[in-house]
């Protein structure tokens, strides 16, 4: 069935003028703005919505970013993001990320941002990647006679993401003031420990195998068997056919002894336990598995780069991996707690690659990943140079304790950038962070080549831990 015919059977019964425009297969809506030349004011957009009297559409411009605060001051109904698969079955004729603005052919309630009101023409997707609905103004606020108007949304400064003046200035560190007020929401919860996950129990036991020289591969599995979700993933990994073995692998002892290895099986385990504590998106460029797949390759990447550390340095190799993997678990804090607001980021980050992440969260955040992890890893009661390194890694100018973690961290951030493993700056110069480690560029240059001639096995994992 054509993905269009539901939206436009509604609009043809209903007798309203509209031109369908079809134009280059784009995924990105601002990419197809800019293909089409059309002002991004004018392009409307669903983000879908649940409040205590069920499922509702909120429709704004492509250049603004939802407030839930706003809207929820404005029904007085406590809202939240809709669970992603739920929307699809909704959605069911629609390609994902393409929900048409139109509430009343899905039998749903819609709440509009005013400001769409002053546009002449309005245009959004009918639930096809590669066509655009043109309708005037009038037309389309026809379709909406039953939904709510109000001030819903906020406009993002200079949404064609042309690096301007005041982006240069929070890039450089400044703090934005737009959605200030959710940042500090967002930032305020976590930093009183409100709605934070816990630490999961065998997280809890995992973690100080790491760097135990008594530690070994019975303790190891003692701990991995009392999780019967963990020891069947682990051991369908032993089993794969990375770890060619003679015989099948049945028991964690056998996996860790005979297939993984101690580090490797105690690394993945740390990593799946903890990705469970997350509810967000699987899929963008900041989702659960590109999260995942950055952390894992920077933690491996990290603890190969201490190797080439001149001594004396303060650096632990498996205190490194676990600076690389969880540097930038704020992210995943970020979606767990504000569902609406990341997805907005998620969607923001995947239109304008070009543009820095962490100016963009602070744009729709209001705050940083670095900020909220270091909060969450502290909270958790995990190694200071861990909590450094989430916090500074972005930071050239730190030189306090464990900066030595955090340089780390920015160097692998750097290193990865070329292989678009990485939410690295392309502006950053890395020879000075080479500089301050010791470090032979060749040799480090090579190290991250090494890592990339096991990107086949480094994607599983990610899918794996990704998986919970």
């Amino acid at each position: 069935m054509d993905q269009t015919n539901r939206i436009i059977r509604y609009m043809n019964r209903v007798g309203v003028d509209y031109t369908l425009l079809e134009h280059q297969r784009s995924e990105s809506l601002l990419n197809t703005a800019m293909i089409c030349g059309i002002d991004p004011a004018a392009i409307a957009q669903a983000v879908f919505l649940d409040n205590s009297r069920g499922p509702i559409m909120a429709v704004i411009p492509l250049n603004h970013v939802i407030r839930l605060d706003w809207i929820e001051s404005f029904t007085r109904l406590k809202t939240r993001d809709h669970q992603l698969d739920e929307s699809a079955a909704i959605f069911n004729d629609c390609e994902p990320g393409t929900i048409p603005p139109i509430a009343i052919p899905y039998g749903l309630q819609a709440i509009i941002d005013k400001s769409l009101l002053q546009q002449p023409d309005i245009y959004f997707r009918p639930g096809r990647y590669d066509q655009l609905i043109k309708m005037d103004s009038k037309s389309f606020f026809s379709l909406h006679r039953y939904s709510i108007q109000g001030n819903i949304a906020e406009q993002i400064p200079d949404y064609s993401f042309q690096p301007s003046k005041d982006l240069t200035k929070s890039h450089s560190g400044s703090v934005s003031t737009l959605y200030q007020e959710t940042g500090d929401k967002l930032e305020s919860s976590v930093g009183q420990l409100k709605d934070l996950p816990a630490l999961p129990e065998t997280a809890i036991k995992l973690f100080p195998l790491h760097g135990n020289p008594d530690a070994d591969f019975l303790s190891l599995a003692e701990i991995i068997e009392l999780d019967s979700s963990l020891s069947a993933q682990l051991l369908s990994y032993a089993n794969s056919s990375y770890f060619p073995s003679r015989t099948e692998i049945t028991s964690i002892k056998d996996a860790i002894s005979k297939s993984l290895g101690f580090n490797s099986a105690l690394n993945l385990a740390i990593a799946i336990s903890i990705s469970r504590s997350f509810n967000i998106p699987k899929d963008g460029p900041i989702g659960l598995l590109a999260n995942w797949t950055h952390s894992i390759f920077s933690a491996t990447l990290c603890q190969e780069l201490v190797k080439l550390v001149p001594q004396p340095h303060e650096l632990n190799g498996s205190t490194a991996y676990l600076a690389g993997l969880l540097h930038d678990i704020g992210f995943l804090l970020m979606g767990h707690l504000r569902r609406a607001e990341f997805n907005q980021l998620n969607a923001a980050i995947k239109a304008a690659p070009e543009v820095p992440i962490h100016v963009m969260e602070q744009k729709i955040m209001g705050c940083s990943h670095s900020t909220l992890g270091s909060i969450l890893l502290k909270n958790w009661g995990l190694p200071e140079p861990l909590v450094v390194s989430a916090r500074e890694h972005h930071n050239p100018h730190y030189s306090g304790p464990y900066h030595q973690y955090a340089a780390l961290t920015r160097l692998c951030d750097q290193l990865l950038k070329t292989y678009e493993i990485s939410d690295a700056s392309s502006d950053t110069p890395i020879e000075p962070l080479l500089e301050a480690l010791g470090i032979d560029p060749e040799k480090a240059i090579a190290a991250a080549d090494a890592l990339m001639q096991k990107t086949e096995l480094f994607e599983e994992v990610s899918i794996m831990v990704a998986a919970g």
